[in-house]
């Protein structure tokens, strides 16, 4: 199985969505694979998308929304 490793550079933009796609074009992905935190995988999903291409996310961080979620 061929692979290729996009280094994300932090922050889920359009600007980093464009380039991502840029590079899943350039090898002819087949299938986006995001691991890593929030941000990874909401990129991955949009590339995932933009391209039509099934996404397979792999959370590394825990995450918990408790702070902003509302009492019952």
């Amino acid at each position: 199985m061929r692979h290729t490793v996009y280094r994300f550079s932090g922050e889920c933009s359009t600007a980093e969505i464009e380039r991502a796609k840029a590079v899943a074009r350039e090898c002819s992905a087949r299938t986006i694979v995001g691991a890593g935190g929030g941000k990874v995988l909401d990129t991955a999903r949009a590339v995932a998308a933009d391209l039509a291409l099934p996404v397979v996310n792999c959370p590394t961080v825990a995450s918990s929304d408790a702070p902003v979620a509302p009492f019952p």
